[in-house]
């Protein structure tokens, strides 16, 4: 049966009152919110059948600061009707709707809460969309969602072209501005997400199954991947390479997994996961973890390995992060992580990595650690070069919100110290991301998407933005951004030149490339600093670097800085090797 259940929606208000879409005669609204857990509303199934999406108004008889949101599944042993995935809304007058939660509920019939900012309404919308369990309209099949920031809107989609299931997969974003997804349940399979058509298309077969893997795009613009135990057999998932052009994966017999493994207790199922992998000048790759033990891979021919030394006094950093914010020096900040995958505490380490010439060793320095603790964080490169580290546990276990770390903390490389933020509400953790947007804020969502857990209540189907300080005037206001009124040409080969104007005077510039963060790492994003070669008035002249190791082929995203450090909205711009 189709229907869906409400009780104990919100705290009881004296005199509030619930406006429901459809209801079975015995079940209507009220008993949604007549605090008897005997009792409860759902929506009609006889004669006829309601169909999804259902919803229901609160009206809470005047404005009340609002921060979450309860339900209480029904309670008489029967799981038809569990709301599945939700939204919630609130409005000042029935009639302006804000979203602030869109997340999914585990399939029982325990207390569920939604957390979400405080905001000031009197309306609460609730509207079910799907029903728990998957008893409803969810499958197997990989589901994507995009996010229109102009909008505010979620577009779903149900990916059955490919056959592939995407689950835990390695992602890397090719020169063309295309998204190779490879493995994951599916552990052999490539998918290539196309935005230009936008369109899912298959790709070639992997010689090796793998799930868990990472893969970076090259210099050359091929992608490389290694490990990946967690699907498709254990052990033994050495390096291979795809040409984007022939759509053909090749072993790289050079290339073993195992210089690059940690001592996880677990095994070669978690060893090999989730690589620290930098594409590199001349074709090489740089692994710089989670293993301790660091290592340069060659690609050309059968390839090769070689070793880079270990990554100063740190352990094994699995489920760490890793970010090349100064490409042109080669400069990589690494931060947190465990020595196992999980049921161990995570550290606050912080490491500055510094590469120079392939299969060299590069310079390691033990930084100041971070504030918290963070296992399953993400970390973003900004504009201005600082890095957003957010979300994350103390003592990493999947699947679970215990430990969370609420705070996000900002590295600054120019003085090489933390300053703690604003917490976010929302706990983000494993299978957690956070990309950076083209008008210099990050987005930050997910985590959880555990089927069967006792608790659903770390499943995280939503998201945030944080708007990073350089946006604000001291008084809060919002700043005044530059704007970039022309770039010529949006497409340049390395070492080419870019003419920018701008409405104001610029200091600086970055580019930072698109990024595909899944499992805490973020292979393809890495920040270019530019200074202007010559500038007349708000034209300025920006040189490309010449070198496609450090300037990737593929999309980036053009920033504008004032003296104030105020960034501009991004213009993309391709990249090409020629």
């Amino acid at each position: 049966m189709w229907y869906f259940v409400f009780m104990t929606i919100i705290g009881l208000v004296s005199g509030v009152s619930i406006t429901v879409d459809s209801f079975q005669v015995g079940n209507e609204g009220a008993k949604a919110i007549d605090d008897n857990t005997t009792t409860f509303w759902h929506t009609e199934y006889s004669p006829s059948l309601a169909a999804l999406p259902h919803s229901a108004v609160i009206d809470l008889t005047q404005s009340q600061l609002l921060n979450g949101f309860s339900y209480l599944p029904r309670q008489d042993g029967k799981k038809n009707g569990n709301i599945g995935q939700y939204t919630i809304e609130l409005s000042p007058d029935n009639s302006t709707w804000t979203l602030v939660a869109n997340d999914t509920f585990i399939d029982d019939d325990s207390p569920k809460q939604s957390g979400f900012a405080n905001t000031q309404a009197r309306y609460v919308r609730v509207t079910a969309h799907t029903e728990a369990g998957n008893r409803g309209s969810w499958t197997r099949n990989t589901y994507t969602a995009t996010y229109d920031p102009a909008t505010g809107l979620v577009t779903e989609r149900n990916v059955v072209a490919t056959d592939h299931d995407m689950f835990c997969p390695g992602m890397s974003i090719d020169a063309n501005g295309r998204a190779v997804v490879t493995g994951g349940d599916d552990a052999s399979k490539t998918t290539i997400y196309d935005p230009s058509s936008d369109s899912w298309i298959i790709g070639a077969t992997m010689q090796i199954s793998r799930g868990y893997q990472a893969s970076t795009t090259l210099s050359d613009a091929r992608i490389f991947t290694i490990g990946g135990s967690w699907s498709g057999g254990r052990g033994g998932k050495n390096g291979e390479i795809y040409n984007a052009t022939s759509n053909a994966w090749s072993l790289l017999s050079g290339c073993p997994v195992a210089p690059m493994l940690t001592a996880d207790s677990a095994g070669i199922f978690r060893q090999d996961n989730h690589g620290w992998l930098f594409g590199w000048k001349s074709g090489s790759v740089f692994q710089a973890g989670p293993s301790k033990a660091m290592n340069w891979y060659g690609t050309s021919g059968s390839g090769s390995q070689t070793s880079a030394g270990l990554r100063g006094s740190d352990g094994d950093s699995m489920n760490g992060n890793a970010v090349m914010y100064d490409a042109v020096n080669g400069k990589i900040f690494t931060a947190g992580g465990a020595v196992d995958y999980q049921d161990v505490n995570a550290t606050s380490n912080v490491h500055l990595i510094t590469l120079g010439t392939p299969n060299t060793t590069p310079t390691v320095q033990t930084l100041t650690s971070m504030n918290y603790q963070r296992a399953f964080a993400n970390a973003v490169v900004l504009p201005n070069g600082k890095i957003f580290i957010t979300g994350g546990q103390v003592h990493a276990v999947p699947f679970t919100d215990a430990t969370s770390i609420l705070t996000p903390e900002l590295w600054d490389p120019a003085t090489q110290t933390f300053t703690v933020l604003p917490a976010h509400t929302v706990p983000r953790n494993y299978h957690s991301i956070a990309l950076l947007m083209l008008d210099g804020r990050v987005f930050t969502g997910g985590g959880g998407l555990c089927g069967d857990c006792p608790t659903g209540e770390a499943n995280h189907a939503d998201a945030q933005i944080y708007s990073p300080a350089y946006l604000f005037n001291s008084d809060g206001t919002a700043a005044t951004r530059p704007t970039l009124t022309s770039v010529s040409p949006t497409t340049a080969a390395v070492g080419g030149q870019i003419t920018v104007v701008a409405d104001s005077t610029i200091s600086n510039f970055s580019l930072i490339r698109f990024g595909s963060a899944t499992h805490t790492v973020d292979t393809d994003q890495r920040r270019i600093a530019l200074t202007p070669t010559t500038a007349s008035g708000t034209t300025y002249a920006l040189t490309i670097p010449s070198d496609s190791g450090v300037a990737l082929p593929g999309y980036w995203m053009l920033f504008a800085l004032n003296s104030a450090g105020v960034p501009s909205l991004a213009t993309t711009i391709k990249i090409t090797i020629s």
